[in-house]
């Protein structure tokens, strides 16, 4: 029983296959107090984009989605302040201009103190355990004549520690500066420099003699400069260029002695850093052909260079890619190229609109991902590890093609869509058999190189008017993956078809809220999905006086359905305009009736008891909250 992070997949891709940026700068770890919190301050953001069907060209190195966050610009007006106290977190944003409104400056930040409802709680793991986070944003804009400037900061810090069993410490650093320069009416350019830096540091002490610790690191160094002109009466024409640079420390292991009388007898090891380039152009037109039909099409060049220090292992090709089957090896010096890749990402995008009230688009997209995320469980974790692609774990590639119907109804009051799309994937990577995540020289023994095949169709229904608003959808999609290995240890259930870790065939999501009156609002969300797919043991024997397990085929059974019911409700204190300060009361109650939601299901060597039927393995259910969860929260502007 373990509380862990939710995920998000998009069309039946990994997390690791959405790239988040906020204020254009890209953050690679979201999970923020378990999942339970957004990223950043919700008080400031303005909006939120998320490409997944068509991707402009602009947008690279993920082949699933981009979710574009967007920071609103702080009023040159007057000081503006907002937040909220809640039960276990509170928010400050704080705008303001400077300097006779020339420069306006947001700052904001959340911090968490839940601890002591975990010691309440009746599960003991939970009572024992301990969870908080912070994180800090800020965005100054510079209101230059024609060349206005932006520059972002963000920092956040979690730590969990699950009873005497594990802990996790995580966070994000990020900066990004944006110059603007209208060179006239038609030319517009942007020059962004940002910066990304995510670290953990884990401790496993469950067996005392066998505590460690893990530590990881990834930095990002992007520049971009994108230009646009809108000179031509039909055409939108972007084009620009990115450099971009990854420094990778794939993980170190040190000992860690938690009892002092006790020696921990892990073995250090420190794997090898990693290092690319990589440089993209890009161009993109919208062109209006005519006042109901519109073509955007682009095209992505992106330039991978894998540089050293680096050591790649030549293996005996008559026994594959094996650790212990290493002829040869060779040594490239640091800056040395050590394997180039050349990648050519058409985008295509047609709409045609039918009349004021319906329109149909279709889209097709090829997309080329250089950073993969290691996991061998369908939910990412801080001990997964992030890895770039070399000589033998190739870029992923994805071909996407997607046709939707966009429908109102009743003056907008109603929004209706329908979209189907297909995709293939290849040299996406899965864990061969019994492998787990750690620090590695040779990950490419670890994986097994597989092409997918994802598809589905989704469902949309909203309603944006009236007392009752809300939003029903559906999805019913499909994600495969099948391996294609010429020795044993190279195939998953013998080279048949089999389902992803993140194949969820149903998705049904409904979120309604009404408002009683102007001061009064009463909202629902209830979601279900299909579990899972997960590899369970199905035989266990005795060979020479050790138990052992015998496992079914690659995700031949699912975990349970995962559906969840939340309600709150909102009172608004004042609503007169001329009063500065402003306040509303939110109750809300997570998982109103219960449901213990299984994410994952881990099966491990376990110490034999009544407990577990003097069993040596035993089967743990990893859920995120398994018990009504109540909050209160007053917020408020001034």
């Amino acid at each position: 029983r373990r509380v862990l992070f939710r995920s998000i997949n998009v069309r039946g891709g990994g997390e690791d296959q959405n790239l988040y940026l906020i204020e254009n700068v890209p953050i690679f770890n979201t999970s923020h107090a378990l999942g339970l919190m957004s990223v950043i301050n919700p008080d400031a953001v303005t909006g939120v984009t998320l490409y997944k069907g068509h991707i402009p060209a602009e947008y690279g190195d993920r082949v699933s989605s981009v979710m574009d966050i967007r920071m609103q610009e702080p009023t040159l007006e007057r000081f503006r302040l907002r937040g909220g106290i809640g039960i276990y977190s509170s928010r400050l944003q704080i705008e303001t201009p400077l300097l006779n409104k020339k420069i306006t400056l947001q700052v904001g930040g959340r911090t968490s103190y839940s601890d002591y409802l975990l010691k309440n709680m009746s599960d003991y793991y939970l009572s024992h355990s301990s969870l908080n986070f912070y994180d800090l944003n800020a965005l100054v804009n510079i209101k230059f004549k024609n060349n206005p400037i932006s520059v972002f900061g963000y920092m956040s810090n979690d730590f969990f520690r699950y009873s005497n069993i594990f802990s996790y410490k995580y966070g994000n650093k990020l900066a990004g500066l944006t110059w603007t320069h209208l060179f006239n009416a038609d030319w517009v350019s942007n020059l962004t420099l940002t910066y990304s830096n995510y670290h953990n540091f884990n401790k496993h002490f469950a067996e005392v003699r066998n505590t460690y610790s893990t530590e990881a690191d990834v930095r990002h160094l992007s520049a971009k400069l994108k230009i646009n002109y809108t000179g031509f009466s039909n055409h939108n024409l972007t084009a620009g260029v990115q450099f971009s640079d990854y420094q990778l420390n794939p993980g170190v292991v040190k000992p860690y002695n938690s009892d002092a009388e006790i020696e921990s007898v892990a073995v250090p090891f420190d794997s090898d850093d990693e290092r690319a380039r990589d440089i993209a152009i890009f161009a993109n037109d919208v062109y209006d052909i005519t006042s109901q039909l519109s073509l955007q099409v682009g095209l992505r060049c992106s330039f991978y260079n894998k540089i050293g220090a680096s050591t790649v292992y030549q293996y005996d090709k008559t026994r594959g890619v094996n650790q212990f089957c290493v002829v040869d090896s060779v040594v490239y010096a640091d800056g040395e190229s050590v394997q180039k890749y050349t990648a050519f990402e058409p985008r295509l995008s047609l709409k045609y609109m039918i009349n004021n009230l319906s329109s149909v688009k279709l889209s097709y997209n090829r997309n080329t991902q250089n950073i993969s995320l290691l996991s061998n469980s369908s939910i990412s974790t801080p001990e997964d590890i992030w890895k770039l692609a070399d000589t033998y774990v190739k870029p992923m590639k994805v071909n996407q093609i997607a046709l939707g119907y966009y429908r109102n109804f009743y003056g907008d009051m109603f929004e209706t869509s329908v979209e189907v799309y297909y995709k293939t994937l290849r040299h996406s990577y899965e864990f061969r058999e019994g492998v787990t995540v750690a620090p590695s020289n040779h990950y490419e023994s670890m994986l097994i190189d597989v092409d997918g095949e994802n598809y589905g169709i989704e469902f949309l229904f909203k309603k944006t008017m009236g007392q009752l608003t809300g939003s029903l959808s559906y999805t019913y999609s499909r994600s495969f993956h099948k391996s294609h290995g010429q020795f044993d240890e190279e195939k998953i259930n013998n080279n048949k078809k089999f389902a992803s870790s993140f194949d969820k065939p149903h998705d049904l999501s409904i979120a309604l809220s009404y408002a009683y009156n102007r001061r009064i609002r009463f909202g629902a969300n209830w979601a279900f999905s299909s579990g899972r797919p997960y590899t369970s043991p199905e035989y266990i024997y005795q060979f020479q006086n050790q138990q052992v397990v015998q496992y079914s085929e690659r995700n031949k059974y699912r975990i349970e359905p995962y559906h969840r019911l939340d309600l709150s409700l909102s009172i608004d204190e004042n609503l007169r305009k001329k009063r500065s300060w402003k306040g509303s009361w939110t109750f809300s109650v997570l998982n109103v009736y219960a449901r213990k939601n299984a994410y994952s299901i881990t099966y491990k060597r376990d110490v034999p008891s009544a407990d577990n039927d003097y069993n040596m393995f035993s089967l743990y259910k990893i859920y995120l909250i398994g018990v009504p969860f109540p909050t209160i929260t007053y917020n408020f502007t001034f």
